[in-house]
């Protein structure tokens, strides 16, 4: 039996906390120099980070309500293509312990997936700047996405969803994240989840799960009392 991690990223794996004006900065400037729409505002710091965990549509539906579908989509591309370029800078920072504790569960044999909001573009970036990608199966579905068979992937519901439907010997598979949408996901699948307490919001939305941890290096011990309880 072959059992999965599904990890959520920003929040998680990364902090992208300190990097999220900037990016917006660079990605509205450039979106303004080859559309000439200048009714474009940067969001505070605070505005950006509690979203973080939406899919990036809902993310700028809330911040640029005014901005039509494919105005939106235009942004949302050059706001990627910001945090891309910074990330590949390391700027932003990944969490303590994260390299090590990927290697170790990679090299215990489970099957490490993840289960991010974020584009595409952003997740590789992320764990191609970090050395992590190798770590990671080649099954990554994304929010948004419409797959071969024809589903298309709302949210991280769905996206957990299409995991379990591709589980190799109908392994287990546990969600690990810090925020509500990283839960509903478990818990609208019926998989365990474990919360992550050190992520952006702290431990407010999970605070009542059973599986909380406050530091990346607890994983491996939950992980093995969920699989053995």
């Amino acid at each position: 039996m072959k059992d999965y991690l599904a990890f959520d990223i920003d929040g998680t794996i990364f902090d992208a906390g300190n990097i999220v004006v900037e990016a917006f900065e660079l990605g509205v400037k450039n979106y303004i120099k080859y559309t000439d729409n200048e009714n474009i505002d940067i969001p505070k710091q605070s505005e950006i980070v509690k979203l973080l965990g939406l899919t990036m549509d809902n993310i700028f539906i809330s911040l640029y309500p005014k901005l039509t579908k494919s105005e939106r989509v235009c942004l949302i591309d050059y706001c990627t293509d910001a945090f891309v370029l910074l990330i590949k800078q390391k700027k932003g920072e990944i969490f303590d312990d994260v390299v090590e504790v990927v290697s170790a569960l990679k090299k215990e044999g489970f099957y490490l997936v993840t289960a991010s909001n974020g584009k595409r573009e952003y997740v590789k970036a992320v764990l191609e700047t970090y050395d992590l990608i190798d770590k990671f199966e080649n099954i990554m579905f994304f929010p948004e996405e419409t797959l071969e068979s024809g589903l298309f992937l709302e949210n991280k519901t769905d996206v957990v969803r299409a995991y379990l439907d591709n589980l190799v010997d109908d392994g287990n598979l546990i969600m690990i994240g810090d925020r509500y949408t990283d839960r509903e996901a478990a818990e609208n699948n019926n998989i365990s989840f474990v919360g992550c307490a050190f992520g952006h919001v702290g431990s407010k939305e999970i605070e009542d799960c059973k599986w909380i941890i406050n530091s990346f290096n607890e994983i491996p011990s939950v992980v093995d009392k969920i699989l053995n309880n």
